[in-house]
Formats: C-alpha cells, sequence, structure tokens
C-alpha cells in the first residue's frame, strides 16, 4: 500500500493526493470526516480509533499528498526492497501454517510495516497528522455496534439500547451532512499542540521495538470523553493536541466515524 503513489504514477498523475484502505470496511459519509485545513497542511494524514497511545500509519485510512518526496518513503522499509522476497515467503509459509487452525488463536509474525513506514516519515521529517475519525473492531465477537444509518457509521457502546428512537435520532443528525467544498473542520483544535515523549514501551505488542512508537501519558492530556488527541510529527519530533469531538458524539455511548 506504501507504494501505491509509485505504482500507479500514472494514474495519480495531476491529483493532489492518494491513499489507500483495507478490504474488509464499512464506509460511512466520509466527505464529513475530510477536512480541507489537514490536507493543505499535512503530506500525510491517517484515521486512528482512539488508540492515540500508537504512533503508526493506519493502514484502514491514510492520504498522502502527491509528490515525489512523499511518494517514495516506501523506500525507505527493507520489508518493501530489499527484504520484499522474504517477507512474500514468510506470510505463505504462516498461512499454510495457519490451515485448520483457530484463527483467534494464530499468531503471524512478519514485519511491522505500519510502523516502519510511520518511523520512516518521522525520520524524513515529513508533516503528518493522525487523527481519531475511525472506529475498528477490536473484539470477535464484538461488545459494541455498528450501525449505518442515513449514509453515517456510529458506533456505540454495548450499553446502547439501539431502538427506533435512536435511529431517528442518527438519521435526524446525519442527514443535513451535505458534501461542502470548503470542507470544513469537524473536530475543532483546543490549545496549543504539546511536544510529547516517545518510547518503545506501553503500546503496540505486535510491533517489534526496532519500529514501536508509543506516546506517553495519553490519559493526562485526554480527560474527556469529547477530548480527543491528534499526533503530529514536525521536523523529526512528536506534537500532540486536543481536538474537541463532541460533534460526532451521541448520547452517552455513540459515536458518528468515518
Amino acid at each position: 500500500k506504501p507504494a501505491f503513489g509509485s505504482l500507479f504514477e500514472e494514474y495519480v498523475r495531476g491529483y493532489s493526493h492518494w491513499g489507500y484502505c483495507d478490504l474488509e470496511m464499512v464506509v460511512g459519509n466520509l466527505p464529513f470526516f475530510l477536512q480541507r485545513d489537514e490536507l493543505m497542511s499535512q503530506d500525510i494524514v491517517s484515521y486512528s480509533y482512539g488508540d492515540a497511545e500508537s504512533l503508526h500509519l493506519r493502514p484502514q485510512w491514510t492520504l498522502h499528498r502527491n509528490q515525489p518526496s512523499v511518494n517514495v518513503l516506501w523506500r525507505r522499509c527493507a520489508h518493501l526492497t530489499k527484504d520484499l522476497l522474504r517477507e512474500i515467503a514468510l506470510k505463505v509459509s504462516q498461512l499454510r501454517q495457519s490451515e485448520g487452525v483457530n484463527k483467534k488463536a494464530a499468531r503471524f509474525v512478519g514485519s511491522d510495516g505500519d510502523g516502519c513506514y510511520a518511523k520512516s516519515a518521522l525520520e524524513a521529517q515529513l508533516r503528518v497528522k493522525i487523527v481519531p475519525k475511525q472506529a475498528a473492531g477490536l473484539e470477535v465477537p464484538s461488545t459494541h455496534h455498528a450501525l449505518l444509518v442515513g449514509g453515517a457509521v456510529w458506533h456505540c457502546g454495548a450499553e446502547a439500547t439501539v431502538d427506533d428512537t435512536l435511529l431517528h435520532e442518527m438519521l435526524a443528525r446525519s442527514s443535513p451532512q451535505r458534501c461542502r467544498i470548503d470542507l470544513p473542520a469537524v473536530q475543532q483544535a483546543r490549545g496549543e499542540m504539546q511536544p510529547v515523549q516517545v518510547l518503545a514501551e506501553g503500546c503496540s505488542k505486535w510491533m517489534s521495538t526496532e519500529h514501536r512508537m508509543c506516546v506517553q501519558d495519553v490519559a493526562r492530556l485526554s480527560r474527556n470523553r469529547q477530548d480527543e488527541l491528534a499526533l503530529f510529527m514536525r521536523d523529526g519530533a512528536v506534537f500532540a493536541q486536543v481536538v474537541d469531538s463532541s460533534a460526532l458524539l451521541l448520547g452517552d455511548s455513540c459515536r458518528q466515524v468515518a
């Protein structure tokens, strides 16, 4: 995926941005979440899902400015260049070994591509923003609700009562949302960006310590449900800024997501 800008150069020529996403996704009212100032001021924008402590580019949704310095970033990761054939062989071997094995119990060991890619962006001093705009199902079976109402996707906690009242409230919130050419912000920044410490412990255990980047003291920075953290890379350093997500919330446990 990180190589798409190079591999499909002839197809993205003339476009300001290109991006990638996963296949097993439900996309909601995406234009409502696209933000013009993010696209104009960042080289890469990635949507996180409440896991602000982990500094990596999410495979579910990441957008790139279409320019050479960004499009060749993938070349810094060995698993996408000189070690590519070894990487493919390792994953094929793991898939074969997992046949007939409980998929929940299976553990696939390979490169931590998302982490390598993010660390490469940091080292290249690109301008990156990782902002909480999506939701992910991390449990099977899930203890949460995912609802598609009026073209919008909502993520609700297990305690939510899904009835006609809730569905009508969701429809009333999402139906006036139109695609606007100015792409206004759906989340408002609060305060200034603050430098944060990043260590190799405290998040993303599936990733090797070589590429693992964990933001410290997240709880202190984000204290309320509506206050979430956006992470930034600037000049090789990492910063955090609180964003107000109250416009996305409904009741005590539901949130509209991209």
